[in-house]
């Protein structure tokens, strides 16, 4: 099976999406041999965030999944960080959303055209979670790892929601997670708990002994 992954950062960069999406990205080129691309941006740091840091190869593998490192656009940045001072309760979700990014033109059409069985995409804040709206000629079956920070009172957004709904299946790390989307709307059949994917007796060793 063709799989291709769409994050927002990827290793060297490091992080709980970075470290999820590099384990489920092994596994599946280990176990069941499936090839797996994953498309990311070219910078250490997320695309949400003012500070940037250029990994400069565009193209490499990591052990035998294929890394193809996106430019996006950085202009707006300046602005963004205006505005952030007027609206001090934080940007209108129309902001917010151009700031997440990637603004990654390359990225989309790179998305469009691959010719891959299945995406998979994380996380839900990002541009790229809108896949199964940008076309309905050619899309592909779009799994998506929210990654969501939730709360039992917190407001989710009518955003991520829409992009829940519109995704074939939506991965959860927690039963917590599935019964809080469910209590909002989302079919329980979409929602898939699998965990973070972190084999926790790895670092077993680096605790201190009791």
């Amino acid at each position: 099976m063709k799989i291709l992954h769409v994050t927002q950062n990827y290793e060297p960069s490091r992080g709980g999406t970075q470290h999820t999406i590099k384990k489920v990205s092994e596994y599946l080129t280990q176990s069941y041999h499936d090839t797996v691309t994953v498309y990311t941006t070219n910078s250490y740091y997320g695309p949400n965030r003012n500070i940037f840091l250029k990994i400069d190869k565009k193209e490499e593998f990591i052990g035998d999944v294929y890394i193809k490192r996106f430019p996006f656009i950085k202009l707006h940045k300046p602005l963004l960080r205006y505005y952030s001072r007027i609206f001090r309760k934080g940007l209108p979700s129309f902001l917010y959303e151009i700031n997440c990014g990637p603004l990654s033109p390359s990225m989309k059409s790179a998305i469009m055209r691959h010719d891959c069985d299945v995406i998979g995409a994380s996380s839900i804040q990002y541009l790229f979670a809108d896949y199964p709206l940008w076309s309905k000629k050619r899309r592909r079956p779009f799994v998506l790892y929210g990654g969501l920070h939730i709360q039992n009172d917190a407001p989710i957004s009518l955003r991520y929601l829409a992009r829940i709904n519109h995704s074939d299946y939506y991965i959860a790390n927690t039963e917590f997670e599935k019964l809080f989307l469910i209590r909002h709307s989302i079919q329980a059949e979409k929602i898939k708990v699998i965990g973070s994917f972190t084999d926790v007796f790895q670092y077993a060793e680096r605790l201190p002994s009791a």
